[in-house]
């Protein structure tokens, strides 16, 4: 029992230390140190607000949530987005 929490620690210790750094990115877009990193990808800083609720998420993920959304085939209208955090519904960004 003990041999196996020792082999898991050394297993997450090697983890943590490959994790690249959250201040770079693979494109070469950097996240400077006072920016709030995106909570969805993890990966770029916050640049858009949800009017509503005040959720912050990436221009990437705002343009994947907004405009890749199915209509529903009931109506075969464009469903109105909801927030990732506390699903309420997206009308206006800033």
């Amino acid at each position: 029992m003990e041999a196996n929490r020792e082999r898991e620690k050394r297993i997450l210790k090697g983890a943590k230390n490959s994790l690249p750094s959250p201040s770079h990115s693979d494109d070469g877009a950097t996240v400077s140190e006072g920016a709030e990193v995106c909570s969805i990808c993890f990966d770029q800083a916050c640049a858009i607000e949800v009017r509503e609720c005040g959720h912050q998420m990436c221009a990437a993920c705002t343009l994947a949530l907004c405009c890749h959304a199915k209509p529903n085939p009931a109506t075969q209208s464009q469903p109105l987005p909801t927030c990732p955090f506390c699903r309420g519904g997206i009308t206006r960004l800033a």
